[in-house]
């Protein structure tokens, strides 16, 4: 038998899927029945690949607002020295 552990409780959204645990359940695996667009599909990975938050402009500003710096692929190596005159 499966212990219940009191740290860890369903979520509001998760709950409103249904009456009971086998509506929830069948109503949360519907949630998946559409397939991502091949462009979906790349811009998860785009994501993953640099460790990038998935989401819309105002997301990613309040992300990099949260974090305290700017988020996004930057070239690789050093900054170039700038040279003194």
């Amino acid at each position: 038998m499966q212990q219940k552990n009191q740290l860890i409780t369903p979520h509001v959204s998760y709950l409103a899927l249904g009456k009971d645990a086998t509506a929830r359940c069948a109503n949360y695996k519907r949630l998946f029945d559409e397939r991502l667009s091949t462009a979906e599909v790349e811009d998860v990975q785009v994501a993953m690949h640099y460790c990038l938050p998935l989401g819309g402009k105002a997301f990613c500003a309040e992300v990099e607002q949260k974090l305290g710096r700017k988020l996004g692929h930057r070239g690789r190596g050093r900054p170039k020295k700038t040279v003194k005159e």
